[in-house]
């Protein structure tokens, strides 16, 4: 706000705001009438001015990734590369048996994932009472 405040001429000059990525997110908190922002200034003074608002590639609605990685397998998946750049901090290389035996474990996780996931037709469940189905009719 203070490179704002400062590149104006004058105090009631219009505002437009470009913001590409999460600086797309920052000029929408700016815009946003009565917002408080994070550092407790009002925004006010700003978002009242504002006359334009651009943003590029900004993730308004979240990012596929994060959405991934907020599952249970995405969390998985995060704890084995944990885990991998925990090995490379320490041993400085990742050994070619570890880095094949985490793909064995995330194709099994994913085969886990996939046959979980899968709906069985109800037909092939069996009958507990051994007695075939009624005749609705």
């Amino acid at each position: 706000m203070v490179a704002i405040a400062s590149s104006r001429a004058c105090a009631r000059d219009a505002i437009h705001l470009i913001g590409h990525s999460s600086g797309g997110l920052d000029a929408r908190l700016l815009a946003t009438p009565g917002v408080s922002l994070p550092d407790g200034e009002s925004g006010e003074p700003f978002a009242s001015q504002v006359r334009s608002g651009v943003s590029v590639a900004t993730p308004h609605r979240g990012t596929p990734s994060a959405e991934l990685f907020s599952s249970l397998y995405g969390k998985g998946l995060l704890r084995l590369l944990w885990v991998a750049t925990v090995f490379v901090v320490r041993q400085g290389h990742l050994p070619l048996a570890l880095v094949l035996r985490l793909v064995d474990l995330w194709r099994k996780s994913l085969g886990q994932r996939r046959h979980g996931a899968r709906a069985v037709p109800a037909a092939r469940h069996p009958d507990p009472g051994g007695c075939a189905p009624r005749d609705r009719g």
